[in-house]
């Protein structure tokens, strides 16, 4: 019996536990034509062109120039390296293309990239995405129809790039908008920090003239306070320095007499104070 090591990569074990020859089995597979080489890339359909989107697979094909039914004729681990290397590259950058995930949270090779996007990636990076053109449209009989074919073609190829275009500048805008409510947000943010700042310098300066008001009456205070002090000394000669206050009766006395009514506590509470200052 034939190992299945030796039988199909992948291939149901009921075939081996059959007892199935590789040979016979690969002569029936010729026989079907299943092994028929697969288009080469001058060789595209036009139906090609007209997808809306391939799988990630598919797409790694084409721009290494397989066609994208290549991917399932290869046995799993066969597929070339080239192809491989294109795969994973389209995955990793799955957030500049247009990629249906069907909600699973990965990008796998079986996603959808749409076409679009899959060639504006191509254009970005500098590769070959041979479905760019459009394929060349049989001619029809007929006056003229030589020169409508070119120009249909021609208006098609020019249509097909200005959809590059605007792929390119939808990118391009919407690097702009991001960077421009990013330059928005820290404006915001500086504003505030100017309109905080001036009111801590407008208190600032509430606080320094609330300063030297108080340092002048501290002043006119302590002026005071020496004028009261020594009229007491030169006038009653009240030794106001003393521990002991004499003469405040004659000095009320006066007072009293020009209509300044005040007692001798707060007469002596002043001339207390001027002595401290004197």
């Amino acid at each position: 019996m034939t190992s299945r090591s030796e039988f199909l990569r992948g291939c149901d074990p009921a075939f081996e536990n059959y007892g199935f020859d590789r040979a016979a089995f690969m002569a029936l597979l010729n026989d079907s034509n299943t092994g028929s080489p697969m288009p080469t890339a001058t060789q595209w359909e036009r139906g090609l062109y007209l997808r809306q989107q391939f799988r990630l697979s598919e797409a790694a094909c084409i721009i290494e120039g397989f066609h994208p039914s290549q991917w399932d004729a290869w046995a799993l681990n066969e597929e070339p390296t080239k192809v491989i290397s294109m795969l994973q590259a389209i995955m990793e950058a799955s957030d500049e293309l247009s990629i249906d995930t069907d909600g699973c949270g990965q990008v796998l090779n079986h996603h959808l990239v749409s076409h679009q996007s899959i060639a504006a990636w191509c254009l970005k990076n500098g590769l070959d995405w041979p479905l760019r053109q459009t394929p060349q449209v049989q001619p029809v009989t007929g006056a003229g129809a030589g020169a409508g074919a070119a120009n249909t073609v021609n208006l098609s190829q020019r249509l097909a790039e200005a959809e590059l275009k605007a792929e390119q500048l939808a990118q391009e805008l919407a690097t702009i908008t991001a960077e421009r409510d990013r330059l928005r947000h820290e404006l915001q943010g500086l504003t505030e920090e100017l309109v905080s700042t001036k009111k801590d310098a407008a208190q600032s300066r509430a606080d320094l003239q609330q300063a030297k008001a108080d340092l002048l009456q501290g002043k006119s205070r302590t002026s005071a306070l020496k004028l009261v002090g020594g009229m007491a000394l030169a006038v009653y000669k009240i030794p106001i320095k003393s521990g002991r206050l004499t003469g405040l009766a004659d000095l009320r006395k006066d007072l009293d007499s020009v209509g300044v009514a005040i007692s001798e506590d707060v007469i002596r509470s002043h001339l207390n104070a001027a002595a401290e200052v004197i």
